[in-house]
């Protein structure tokens, strides 16, 4: 049974970022400018910041904005997905200023020689939409006009890049074609959005020392890398299980937090719904180029603080093929700063990155492939350095355990927790203990539990023999990553697939190695972090007339996620004291359990079981429908479309349910009356106790709990509408004007059994405020939190052309961040633990 509360989505102004899980009914606006020199990369915004509160929208408001969208909505359409999402504007004259009405503007892809024609119209504009990411030649003519042959050649297109070409017809003499080449680099003239590129030689060029393509996002203005991005050797920094997916796509953009935007691959949303974060990672060798969008969105944006766009390489008419090998290994490497500390030498670290790609073509002009493939084969020491118990402390000696005593070692003192104790005011002292304990003293099944531990295997550190065990184990790690991608030229209809998968895996040794006492090769605790991931999509660009383009696409991707410990088949829990009804209640028969942690046995020494909290499994199917029509009409070019976004999620985390745990406080000189510690006099620190004593003793409890055992099948639904228009109000000046609305339900579970807190509601006893409802049960509305309904993303920017070199953008936004999905990866979250048996202790009653 879970506890969520009632919660309202978090909307913020583009670039600033809502810190709140999910805030309040307020947004921000944001006016800037930036000027542009040279080339496509924007310069500094200056944010000026306003708040202010809003009503909610009365339903009758959105009512209205269905009906004014309803065509929208059949498209079911989202303009995040545009593969194809460049586009060539501009106006056809002659040499007089005046307009060519009906001169044929065709725009021909270099590799593929596939070409997308319009037609000018009254007034000589042409705008040519959904051209995928390349090098282009662009030919203007008009037939039986007297007019010359316009030849514009390698013009560069980039993802969701609108280049302005304004042409000149010269009068035909000798010369039948006017050809000029467009190989600089082309402002972005008609957007006031803010975007960077990092194109494919960059790519090829810039090393990567991790393969991770969200490193080319990084390098791009405004996107901050966050937590551990930038760590290469850690066993989250090779994008392979939940957590190294999660930290590979860690990116804030604007000022945001990460897992605040949206990340597309090929045309479609590649995320989970877990934390946002990536599904796959692309190989480098397939990227053509990784875009991020950063401020002042055009509507076709939304529900994110920034863009992330990967786009893939496609086929051309010649076949092309690369390979790649990278090594990097401990030959390279100088031994770590606490290696060195230590005494420890230079650990194994073998890690082998290699692949290769090919694409040519199926059918000449019309049909085209790529592959892509890319391994990780890593083998890496990975390091125990431990506090085990001495060979006399696990006998009950411990006249050479020592604590810290102002600035010198002192021994420790212990104290009965099963004797008569005599008080003192309004506490309780315990009668001392010899410092080795009397052998009929000590409980078998707290020896079990230090005898567990190997024998020291090193020269501690210190006195207090703290590192006195050493174990260096072999940590593995493969990935085998396929990018592939299908486009197809039939008729009017330019057709695209694209499909790939990501397979992984981490082994993480056991804890001790292979000569722990009782346990032979099943000592505490292993670790496998799988991946079994893939993606898919299909697409299709339609021209509908000479001015009229609808696009439309069609995206699922699949997580199988494990974090799983070591589950040892027969385990014998006996060996420890835990009696078979209680075994029956461990929800994870033959995990070890949780016995004990550091601070339980004094923070001398080390947890014995490394594996808490490693019992998750997690299974996710995204899907993303979505679709656009661009209309060209004169100088204005309106897209209109919407989306809709299904997230269905799995989660199993059981958690560790059952744990042996001791305390310090059994063996301390003072106590109070119920066991606890608040109140009493500062004493001697020899006299604060010693878990080890304690457990060796038989003072300490079993714990069981049940865990998570609710399997959540949630289901996270996002919906969108959208209309952007861009005026061309002179050949300088370019206006865009847009409008978003935004829909993002409370999550709903399959067999409705979760309860969430109504805050409007009231208790029905004392008629306090707030109310527990069961969703579908108790209510009729299935979803965790009512539905917003007023999120409304106005888009309004500028974008003045001073110069051919210069730009001046400004430009007002308003976005909605995800507030149904992110930062929820498992039932913990959900609170997703039900009312069932549980046993714990109250190890001393009513007196100590």
């Amino acid at each position: 049974m879970s506890t969520v509360q009632s919660a309202t989505p978090r909307k913020t102004n583009i670039p600033s970022f809502d810190s709140e899980a999910f805030g309040a009914s307020r947004f921000g606006t944001q006016v800037f400018a930036n000027l542009v020199f040279g080339n496509s990369v924007p310069g500094a915004d200056v944010p000026v910041r306003l708040q202010r509160s809003r009503e909610a929208c009365p339903v009758r408001l959105f009512r209205a904005m269905a009906t004014v969208l309803a065509f929208c909505l059949l498209l079911n359409a989202a303009a995040f997905a545009q593969i194809k999402s460049a586009s060539v504007v501009g106006r056809v004259t002659d040499n007089s200023g005046a307009s060519v009405p009906g001169a044929t503007v065709s725009v021909v892809n270099q590799e593929t020689h596939i070409a997308t024609a319009a037609v000018t119209d009254a007034t000589g504009n042409f705008a040519i939409p959904y051209l995928e990411p390349g090098v282009y030649n662009v030919n203007v003519e008009k037939a039986d006009s007297g007019f010359a042959k316009y030849s514009a050649i390698n013009l560069s297109l980039a993802t969701a890049q609108s280049v302005k070409l304004d042409v000149v017809l010269q009068v035909k003499t000798s010369v039948q074609t006017v050809t000029v080449s467009a190989d600089q680099a082309s402002i972005q003239t008609t957007s006031a959005t803010v975007q960077s590129t990092v194109n494919e030689r960059a790519i090829d060029t810039i090393p990567n020392i991790t393969h991770n393509a969200f490193s080319y996002a990084a390098l791009q203005p405004g996107v901050v890398p966050r937590g551990l991005f930038g760590d290469t050797q850690n066993t989250q920094s090779f994008g392979i299980g939940i957590d190294g997916r999660r930290q590979a796509s860690a990116v804030g953009i604007n000022g945001g937090s990460a897992f605040s935007n949206d990340i597309l691959l090929d045309g479609v949303s590649i995320q989970g719904s877990a934390w946002n974060e990536t599904a796959v990672l692309p190989n480098q060798d397939a990227l053509q180029e990784v875009k991020t969008v950063t401020n002042n969105y055009s509507a076709e944006y939304g529900r994110a603080q920034g863009v992330v766009i990967f786009t893939t390489k496609s086929g051309g008419n010649d076949y092309h093929g690369s390979g790649h090998y990278r090594v990097r290994n401990e030959a390279f490497n100088a031994n770590s700063f606490s290696n060195n500390a230590q005494n420890i030498p230079r650990g194994a670290f073998k890690s082998n990155t290699f692949g290769g790609s090919v694409g040519g073509k199926i059918i000449k002009d019309k049909s085209f492939f790529f592959v892509s493939y890319e391994g990780l084969r890593f083998h890496r020491a990975y390091d125990y350095l431990m506090t085990v118990p001495t060979a006399a402390e696990r006998a009950g000696d411990f006249s050479k355990t020592f604590v810290l005593v102002g600035a010198a070692p002192q021994p420790i003192q212990l104290f009965d927790p099963f004797s008569p104790v005599t008080p003192s005011g309004s506490f309780f002292v315990r009668q001392a203990l010899p410092s080795t304990l009397p052998s009929n003293r000590i409980d078998q099944f707290g020896s079990a539990i230090l005898n567990a531990y190997p024998l020291p295997n090193r020269t501690p550190d210190d006195v207090f023999n703290k590192n006195n065990f050493f174990f260096r184990g072999n940590q593995q790690f493969n990935r085998d990553n396929i990018n592939t991608r299908v486009d197809y030229h039939w008729g009017r209809h330019n057709l695209y697939t694209t499909y790939g998968f990501q397979k992984g895996n981490i082994v993480t040794p056991r804890t001790w190695g292979p000569n722990s006492p009782y346990y032979s090769q099943k000592e505490f605790v292993g670790n496998q972090q799988r991946d079994n991931n893939f993606y898919v999509a299909l697409g299709d660009t339609i021209p509908l007339s000479s001015n009229m383009v609808l696009d439309a696409r069609l995206g699922v991707n699949r997580i199988e996620a494990d974090n799983l410990a070591d589950v040892i088949p027969n385990y014998n829990y006996g060996v420890f004291g835990i009696p078979q009804s209680i075994q029956a209640l461990n929800v994870i028969p033959g995990a070890p359990p949780a016995t004990p942690s550091s601070q339980n046995l004094g923070g001398i020494v080390s947890p014995l079981n490394n594996g808490t909290s490693l019992h998750k499994r997690e299974r996710q199917t995204n899907s993303d429908f979505n679709g656009s029509v661009t209309w060209s009409r004169g100088r204005w070019t309106h897209k209109f479309g919407g989306t809709y976004r299904m997230l269905l999620s799995n989660y199993i985390d059981v958690d560790d349910s059952q744990q042996i745990q001791t305390s310090n406080d059994f063996t301390r000189r003072n106590i109070n009356a119920d066991g606890s510690t608040n109140g009493l006099p500062s004493t001697n620190a020899t006299q604060n106790g010693l878990g080890m004593a304690s457990i060796l003793l038989g003072a300490g409890n079993i714990r069981v709990s049940p865990g998570f055992q609710l399997r959540l099948a949630l289901a996270q639904q996002y919906y969108a509408l959208y209309s952007q228009n861009d005026w061309r109000a002179t050949d300088r000046l370019t206006l865009n004007l847009g409008l978003r609305w935004d829909v993002q339900p409370g999550p709903t579970e399959r067999h409705d059994r979760t309860t969430e807190i109504d805050l409007t509601g009231h208790e029905p006893l004392f008629n306090t405020p707030g109310s527990i409802v069961f969703p579908g049960h108790t209510t009729s509305n299935r979803h965790m939190w009512p539905t917003r309904w007023n999120n409304f993303g106005p888009r309004l920017g500028a974008a003045y052309q001073l110069t051919q070199s210069a730009v001046v953008r400004a430009g007002y936004g308003v976005t909605y961040l995800p507030s149904n999905t992110g930062f929820n990866d498992g039932p913990g979250f959900y609170g997703a633990a039900p009312f069932t048996f549980s046993v714990i202790s109250s190890p001393y009653g009513t007196t100590p």
